[in-house]
């Protein structure tokens, strides 16, 4: 998601790395679905 709460973009079946080339310049945040469950968000900043 970006700084405003909009979906940027959803990966079905994620890789180890996630790269954010394609994604504008500014703060989003990843938000990891576990298999186990649990949800994590992490901060991520692009220049």
């Amino acid at each position: 998601m970006d700084a405003s709460g909009k979906t940027v973009r959803t990966i079905e079946k994620p890789a180890s790395q996630i790269y954010l080339n394609d994604v504008k310049a500014g703060l989003h945040f990843i938000i990891l679905k576990m298999t186990d469950g649990t949800v994590k968000t992490i901060k991520a900043i692009k220049k």
